[in-house]
């Protein structure tokens, strides 16, 4: 029942009169000078109806007249001087008190019960936010002179749970999370949903959310190959997106579990290349599948058996750059696989080895960029007709974790590391050898997700063990 009073003139805390009723997942706000505190969990776990009202002139609490229905994780909120108890634990309820006539009015219920909700009042109209596990969370509108509600833009492709709501200067806003400090605006259309203001736009959710996987075009159809996610492990999922009806396909799974490995297409075939597993450390596996018979085909393994390598086609050529080899060496090596003869050829080193490179072809050229092992803002060009390195300029940014996609004769560079919700996007023009920022990301702190180019949209997906994210991004 604690109560602790604080003042910011003098940034301390006061201990005040504790609440008759100790309890916890209630509802609080203040009227008139007043603070009323109504429903949540007391003690042996009962469900309450109580409202107790706090006085801080006098520093004492008065029981007052109680909810009518007993509820936990109420939504309460002041409007015109109105006390409303709103939603709770598999509710749809929505109950007003008067303090001047210390009584209860049930009121129009919200459309949808919602267990876990949070509330505030703002130029006379009631918000209800849904603060539960969904990935979209409803915002609706209670307007007491109607005694109706009306659905709002809701806060969409976020993984907050638990949070505050608030309401100030016109604005409302959503504060917190079990895991992180997440602070969202509604009233700023940066904050509503993504694509209001933004290039990039949420799509459908792919099946199996996951990291580390692979991605590629085929013909018009993104593929998820592989990844590992630390509910499961490594994964043999692979999951085609239809870009045209933003739908997701499940097809035949890698014929072993692998992550960290790269993707490419061929000639209608998609090759999912290295990578490794918790118990194998790096892989040289190369298998082929082909879309028309929904199959895997084991190829000649790659040379140099690696994960956190980049790979890209180039004529039919598919190139593995980069990575970690055995013995967790960062290895500079460049081969190439022909599909044609099943073969691979070792061409000439990268200047710079890394891991977590973006690798990515545009016009016919190999772009190796960022990455882990020291000059994380390097970026080299790659020719295959005369099989030689060249140093471009450097990104401006430095990027560790990369992805990175050709598209429309630009290569588009993401950041794909963790610790930054706003994932950074620029964009290299070869002809000009100079870089451009794009806008970024509102990645909901995904990470170690996969980065490809498909009819014109830069895609960006997976990066949590959660969620299976995808986002869109048109130039």
């Amino acid at each position: 029942g604690t109560v602790e009073a604080y003042d910011p003139a003098t940034d301390t805390w006061t201990t005040k009169a504790p609440m008759p009723t100790a309890r916890y997942h209630l509802g609080v706000a203040a009227i008139d000078g007043i603070i009323y505190a109504v429903g949540g969990f007391g003690a042996g776990g009962t469900t309450l109806t109580t409202l107790e009202a706090y006085d801080p002139a006098t520093d004492t609490w008065t029981t007052k007249a109680p909810m009518p229905t007993a509820r936990f994780n109420p939504a309460v909120a002041a409007v015109n001087g109105v006390l409303y108890a709103v939603g709770g634990y598999n509710s749809a309820t929505v109950e007003a008190y008067d303090p001047l006539t210390d009584t209860w009015t049930t009121k129009a219920p919200m459309p949808t019960a919602l267990w876990s909700v949070a509330a505030a009042g703002m130029d006379g109209v009631l918000y209800a936010v849904d603060k539960s596990d969904l990935d979209v969370k409803a915002l609706r509108a209670y307007d007491p002179a109607r005694d109706t509600w009306t659905e709002k833009a809701p806060m969409t492709r976020t993984t907050m749970r638990s949070f505050g709501v608030a309401a100030v200067d016109g604005r409302l806003y959503a504060v917190g999370d079990e895991g992180w400090g997440w602070l969202k605006v509604y009233g700023d259309p940066s904050n509503i949903a993504q694509g209001t203001t933004s290039p990039w736009t949420d799509k459908a959710f792919m099946p199996t959310a996951r990291s580390a996987l692979a991605v590629a075009d085929v013909d018009g159809t993104l593929y998820a190959v592989g990844g590992f996610s630390r509910l499961v492990g490594d994964l043999a999922a692979v999951e085609a997106y239809d870009p045209a009806s933003d739908t997701w396909t499940t097809r035949a799974s890698l014929p072993a579990a692998r992550s960290d490995l790269g993707a490419a297409a061929v000639g209608g075939i998609l090759y999912a290349v290295g990578g490794e597993t918790g118990a194998s450390g790096p892989l040289g596996t190369v298998e082929a599948y082909d879309p028309a018979t929904d199959t895997w085909t084991t190829k000649a393994p790659m040379p140099t058996a690696r994960y956190h390598l980049g790979v890209a086609a180039i004529d039919g050529i598919i190139y593995a750059v980069g990575g970690f080899g055995a013995g967790g060496t960062t290895l500079t090596t460049l081969e190439a696989y022909d599909p044609a003869t099943d073969t691979w050829t070792t061409k000439a080193p990268m200047p710079t080895g890394r891991y977590y490179l973006g690798v990515a072809a545009v016009n016919g050229v190999l772009y190796a960029v960022g990455g882990a092992n020291g000059n994380n803002t390097i970026l080299e060009a790659y020719d295959p007709v005369t099989d030689t390195w060249t140093t471009k300029a450097p990104m401006p940014i430095a990027l560790t974790f990369v992805g990175a996609a050709g598209m429309d004769g630009v290569l588009y560079v993401e950041d794909t590391g963790g610790g930054d919700d706003l994932k950074k996007l620029r964009a290299y023009d070869p002809a000009t050898d100079t870089w451009t920022a794009k806008a970024p990301m509102l990645s909901n702190n995904m990470s170690f997700f996969g980065v490809a180019a498909v009819a014109g949209r830069l895609y960006a997906v997976g990066g949590s063990d959660f969620w299976g994210y995808l986002k869109a991004y048109q130039p």
